[in-house]
């Protein structure tokens, strides 16, 4: 399901209820830019929420985009400008917008990624 659908179908279900809401995991828009599966569970216009499975990515960053992630599963590194830091389950990272960055592990490792700002084609630039 397109991240705008999940967007409008959230708002739908939630507006003025005070129950849970639920995105199952079928329900995520799955893309596989190289070296990445990423599933897209959750925008509002403000913030985005999505699942990557990594092995490694390719170099960019985000001019107007915070990110922050958290270790579901596994272990890795990530890039963030020159400097790499080694993350493990349970470790959360944030990188502020146009810091350049990319995660990479030999086994592959799962985060979950919190974006201020959602992901936006426009606001993803290449650098690899």
């Amino acid at each position: 399901m397109p991240v705008k659908r999940i967007a409008s179908w959230l708002k739908g279900r939630t507006r003025g209820k005070k129950r849970p809401t639920v995105v199952r995991a079928h329900e995520g828009n799955v893309v596989t830019p190289p070296g990445e599966v990423i599933r897209e569970i959750f925008s509002d216009g403000k913030i985005g929420v999505a699942e990557a499975d990594v092995r490694e990515a390719k170099l960019h960053y985000h001019k107007k985009m915070n990110e922050y992630y958290y270790v579901a599963e596994g272990k890795g590194k990530v890039r963030v400008g020159d400097q790499i830091i080694e993350l493990n389950k349970g470790d959360f990272l944030h990188i502020p917008p146009g810091t350049p960055h990319k995660a990479f592990s030999k086994k592959g490792f799962k985060i979950l990624v919190i974006t201020r700002k959602p992901w936006s084609p426009k606001d993803h630039h290449l650098l690899e």
